[in-house]
């Protein structure tokens, strides 16, 4: 759950101000539709707030499911790429 938050927040704290929904899934940036929806599937069964009483499950399956929400649907993650690119090549 903390590396959720901790990826959550790394492009915020940089300045970037958007989650880095790759490191929130915990999935490389290059991974591929199957392998990202498998790693989303285990971490909202890990998250989910009926399975997980937690503090800050809830908040965290939410980001899960964000980040699954753009990076599952192909125009969306491809903007998304298009906009790290961009970001990273301001910052050096």
């Amino acid at each position: 759950m903390v590396n959720v938050y901790v990826s959550a927040s790394n492009l915020t704290k940089r300045g970037g101000g958007e989650s880095d929904w790759y490191g929130i899934l915990n999935v490389d940036p290059l991974a591929d539709y199957v392998t990202v929806k498998k790693q989303y599937k285990r971490l909202a069964l890990l998250l989910h707030p009926d399975k997980n009483k937690y503090n800050g499950a809830k908040e965290a399956f939410n980001l899960v499911f964000d980040a699954w929400s753009l990076l599952s649907d192909h125009s969306k993650r491809a903007a998304y790429d298009e906009q790290r690119k961009y970001k990273e090549q301001q910052q050096k």
